[in-house]
């Protein structure tokens, strides 16, 4: 076995001899080129598919195969006699110089010392589906069989219909991702992965095989499930050997030839097929074909929709050039003619042509040109497709465009076009309106020329950002110069344009006059600021006397005179309102300083749990007989945010957790790890709630509840909250429900 197989895969001659008696059918014949020395191997046989009488002389080399096939056709035979030649398995249909025509496939094979590639050669076309002969006189034991089966790239396998035991070659189970030790030698191990309907057919086929005494052939192609899952298309062929004195079947051999790849391709040129079928029956677009005198040899059904004539009477007026527009026949003619003259395939031309009704309508019409084995050409496919409103309106946009370069010139924004070097090429009349300048003055100045120099490098830098980041659009606000030394702000949007290496090519620019704008804003904004200043001073004017007011009220609360009911009825009244004057002062200090100088955040790691417990500490005091429950399962829990803030959050939240639920169940704060990582704490109360049209206003400044104003508030803690949280990438919820409570929770996002 060992020396057959060797025999087989080193000497390309027996290889040869071993597939030509393999694929031994009228007509067909075997050849292999060597991948390593180029040299291509055919039998005594091969002349035979070559010519149609004895008296031809013998092909002994490549150039004598060449010189039988025509000559439009050699190249392609050249392809396949490379020794690098890829296309696998796809056919590919010659001429030879007799008329015959012979469709070849190419297979590749690896061995221990070459790889070939084996060319079959037909005359007949290789039906999807194909399968090798039958070697019915081989003998089947023989493993010089199994190996030829195993160059051919099938799958043998060998059933005793006897004892039901069937041996499955390597190749056959490697066809569906199995080792030869991973899967049984017995029918049941194929019929596992097949599926089930195409077995039905299977065996359906099988038993004619059987019914017909083996005259019947068994060739069925059919599904079966790859180990990874996928399905993939095999070709399964085979018949009984041997027989039974009573007629029974005793053994049948046969192969699997994975055909997955060539049902793949043959689905895909069906669909191909079809939707190209379809877009010629349903395309809005004629197509004409005419010879190389420009006579009409065929016509779309869609002509007589989009003209108005039937096919057949275009046909009968023969020539297509009679029905363009007596303007464009000369223009036409030398353009068609030029592009045969130049062996261009493909060319297009715009020109009207008549309708039934005897009015022209523009056509842009593309050609593809078809020449014969010299090069000269035979026809063209014309297809004509209907642009006539699209032209129609592209004059319209042309008039369109007119006019808006006319609105441009009276428009109240300057535009200004810069070439590749940044220098003026064009500007709108209106510049003289704005900076007093005349057009000519400017053309091929500079941009930076009108530029203020403190603000030069800045917009250098932006400009070459921009070009480096290759934006198509930016806008910037600058100051610019007029002819008479005034400065004005202009907001500048900008376009830009690139050539083929990514370099600007043109700029332009559209400038509007914010002057008046942006003074008015730069006087509010320093008005804000005057009224943030003056509220900053006077809190703190107003708080010193409070503090003052609050350390001497203390000091009558531990007097004797304060023991009488009345009287400290009288100081506890006045140190609530003390407290309450002293918390508006800071919340508005606070605000202030916000609002001026901007609050940052500097984050720290925090054990969230810690400051937690903490906070309800220093809160218990003056909570009376109320208290606030921590609920977690978490022992320690980090977050990073800015202590002072998170402190202040929470504190917030849980003080107005109190305040809001008198006579209700004591608050709840629970902290827990989202399943996303994330860290979560939610503040819940169980109190008066919050009207659903009051939570959108929550967290502006001043804001207070349809519902609480009896209850002292400054309306901005919750502005302060959603601040401190904005800062601290903290995401704030808020769930309420009337008499029943609410609910704020907190997610710590990552930044």
């Amino acid at each position: 076995m060992h020396e057959q197989t060797r025999q087989i895969k080193d000497s390309p001659n027996t290889l040869v001899r071993l597939l030509n008696d393999m694929y031994s059918e009228p007509g067909q014949y075997v050849s292999v080129v060597s991948s390593t020395t180029g040299s291509h191997f055919w039998g005594s046989g091969f002349q035979e598919l070559f010519t149609t009488h004895h008296e031809a002389g013998p092909i002994t080399d490549n150039a004598g195969l060449l010189q039988q096939i025509k000559p439009g056709y050699r190249e392609k035979v050249q392809q396949l006699l490379a020794p690098d030649f890829a296309m696998q398995n796809k056919p590919i249909t010659i001429e030879l110089n007799n008329g015959i025509q012979l469709t070849v496939r190419c297979f590749r094979y690896q061995s221990e010392k070459d790889t070939f590639n084996i060319l079959v050669w037909s005359r007949t076309h290789w039906p999807a589906g194909y399968q090798p002969a039958q070697l019915a006189h081989y003998p089947m034991s023989s493993g010089l069989y199994e190996e030829l089966l195993e160059v051919s790239l099938a799958g043998f396998w060998d059933w005793n219909m006897v004892t039901n035991y069937e041996y499955l070659s390597p190749r056959f189970k490697a066809m569906f991702g199995y080792e030869d030790h991973e899967m049984e030698n017995h029918p049941s191990a194929w019929q596992k992965l097949i599926d089930p309907e195409d077995a039905k057919v299977m065996f359906a086929e099988f038993d004619k095989h059987i019914e017909s005494k083996g005259a019947y052939p068994f060739s069925v192609q059919a599904r079966y499930q790859h180990r990874k899952g996928h399905f993939i298309y095999i070709l399964c062929s085979g018949r009984v050997i041997s027989w039974g004195e009573d007629g029974k079947p005793l053994r049948a051999i046969g192969t699997h030839v994975d055909i997955t790849e060539q049902v793949k391709t043959q689905k895909a040129l069906e669909e191909k097929q079809i939707e190209y079928q379809k877009l010629i029956e349903y395309a809005s677009d004629i197509v004409v074909i005419t010879d190389a005198q420009g006579q009409i040899e065929w016509v779309s059904d869609n002509v007589e929709r989009q003209l108005g004539y039937t096919p057949a009477a275009v046909q009968e007026n023969r020539f297509f050039l009679g029905y363009l527009h007596p303007d464009d026949q000369d223009r036409v003619l030398a353009e068609v003619t030029l592009f045969a003259s130049n062996k261009e395939e493909e060319g297009t031309y715009t020109a009207r042509l008549l309708n039934k009704d005897g009015v022209y309508r523009w056509y842009e019409v593309f050609l593809h040109f078809f020449y014969n084995e010299t090069r000269q050409f035979e026809r063209v496919f014309n297809y004509c497709k209907d642009i006539h409103e699209a032209k129609i309106a592209n004059e319209a946009l042309a008039a369109q465009k007119e006019e808006y370069a006319n609105l441009i010139e009276y428009s109240a924004d300057i535009v200004v076009i810069y070439d590749e070097y940044f220098r003026i090429s064009w500007v709108s009349n209106n510049i003289e309106y704005r900076f007093g300048y005349k057009p000519g003055e400017v053309l091929g100045q500079s941009y930076s020329t009108f530029i203020p120099p403190e603000q030069e490098q800045e917009i250098i830098l932006m400009f070459q950002k921009w070009i480096k980041d290759r934006v198509d659009t930016a806008e910037y606000t600058g100051r610019f110069r007029l002819k008479s030394g005034e400065m004005r702000w202009f907001n500048v949007y900008l376009r830009f344009f690139y050539d083929e290496h990514g370099k600007p090519e043109k700029v332009i620019n559209y400038c509007k006059d914010i002057h008046e704008q942006r003074t008015a804003q730069q006087e509010r904004e320093a008005l804000n600021q005057l009224k943030s200043e003056f509220v900053s001073m006077a809190s703190h004017q107003f708080r010193t006397p409070m503090a003052v007011f609050a350390a001497n009220l203390e000091i009558l609360q531990g007097m004797e005179q304060a023991e009488d009911p009345l009287v400290r009825r009288i100081l506890d009244r006045m140190s609530i309102e003390s407290d309450r004057m002293i918390k508006l002062v800071d919340d508005v200090l606070l605000v202030s300083k916000m609002d001026t100088k901007g609050e940052t955040a500097n984050p720290e790691v925090v054990d969230l749990i810690e400051l937690v417990e903490n906070l309800i500490q220093q809160l218990l005091p003056g909570l009376g007989d109320r208290s606030i429950e921590l609920d977690t399962a978490l022992e320690h829990v980090t977050v990073k945010a800015d202590r002072t803030q998170l402190e202040h959050i929470l504190k917030n939240l849980l003080e107005n957790a109190v305040k809001y639920s008198p006579g209700k169940a004591d608050p709840v704060i629970t902290i827990w790890e989202a399943p996303s990582g994330e860290v979560q704490a939610a503040v819940t109360d169980f109190g008066m709630g919050i009207p659903e049209n009051n939570i959108e206003g929550l967290f502006q400044q001043f804001y207070r509840g349809d519902n609480v104003k009896n209850i002292v508030g400054t309306g901005l803690g919750l502005y302060v909250v959603k601040r401190f949280a904005d800062l601290n990438h903290i995401k704030v919820e808020v769930r309420s429900k009337l008499k029943q409570g609410t609910t704020f929770t907190l997610t710590f996002q990552e930044e």
